[in-house]
């Protein structure tokens, strides 16, 4: 693999086929249900739901995550 040592050829090739095996319609189907049914704005609890769900799943398929957190203004209707 052009532009990899063999060892670390080896472990993209690792990674590439793990990342293949990922993906099935009904796994995407439940994430896509997950993610979708409910409006997650920007700084709402809903977000937060949200966003400890991707960090979950990330986290189970073995993703390093953190949480950053940014001070923004963001009107939203009353």
């Amino acid at each position: 693999m052009i532009g990899y040592t063999a060892a670390n050829a080896a472990r993209e090739r690792e990674v590439e086929a793990s990342a293949i095996k990922r993906p099935s319609p009904t796994d995407a189907s439940v994430h896509s249900k997950e993610l979708s049914k409910e409006t997650h704005v920007a700084g709402t609890p809903a977000q937060a739901r949200t966003r400890d769900y991707v960090i979950a799943q990330m986290k189970k398929w073995g993703i390093d995550t953190e949480v950053r957190t940014y001070d923004v203004w963001m009107p939203h209707p009353t």
